[in-house]
């Protein structure tokens, strides 16, 4: 057999080069469908992740507040004992100094100057401004108003978020209790009405007996 011109090998060269596309396009295809695969695949878990995260980043939010509403109890007083120790009737009162125009947990009772004064010896009680129209969370806007206490100062002190999906409201009480149940420990709200409900987290536990 004899040898093959130059023209006969650059031809067949050229003719590999032109079917090579043909082979290299099903890899294309095959690659794509495989990284859509994985990505649907991974997608369910990283929604989870960041329900989870956002879940998180609330109850970090609402422990704050708890602590901060406890230690303006601690402060906060209309004269000596501890009896005469105050709670706050909004949030905000935690990171703006209070006067003689607000009112404690029990809404019928106004602070007083003593509150006033105390309160700029040793406030503010949060490291971040709660504004007078509520705090937005991953979940939900805090009311800035705690809950009336005047008809029951035996009461919890409570912190609660309306308009919360009744996902977002399991995914909180698994993060904070550890347990889906509504009706018990810190994280409370009743069966939602068109997917929300109000979640209430407790502060304090009961037998206060004061504002």
């Amino acid at each position: 057999m004899g040898r093959l011109s130059v023209s006969q090998k650059f031809g067949d060269a050229s003719l590999r080069k032109t079917r090579r596309p043909g082979y290299v396009l099903p890899w294309i295809i095959v690659t794509i469908a495989i990284i859509a695969a994985l990505a649907a695949a991974a997608a369910p878990s990283l929604i989870t992740l960041n329900d989870t995260a956002r879940a998180d980043a609330t109850a970090a939010t609402l422990r704050q507040l708890s602590s901060a509403v406890n230690s303006f109890e601690t402060t906060v007083h209309s004269g000596n004992g501890a009896s005469k120790n105050n709670f706050p009737g909004q949030l905000s009162e935690l990171s703006t100094q209070i006067t003689q125009s607000n009112h404690t947990s029990c809404w019928t009772t106004v602070m007083t100057t003593i509150d006033s004064t105390t309160w700029l010896s040793a406030g503010p009680f949060i490291t971040f401004y709660v504004p007078p129209d509520g705090l937005e969370t991953p979940i939900g806007r805090i009311r800035d108003s705690i809950p009336d206490r005047s008809a029951n100062m035996s009461d919890s002190i409570w912190i609660e978020i309306p308009g919360v999906t009744s996902g977002d409201a399991q995914l909180l009480d698994r993060v904070v209790d550890g347990a889906v149940n509504g009706t018990i420990d810190t994280v409370r709200y009743h069966t939602p009405v068109n997917d929300t409900t109000t979640v209430r987290f407790r502060v304090t536990p009961q037998q206060l007996g004061k504002c």
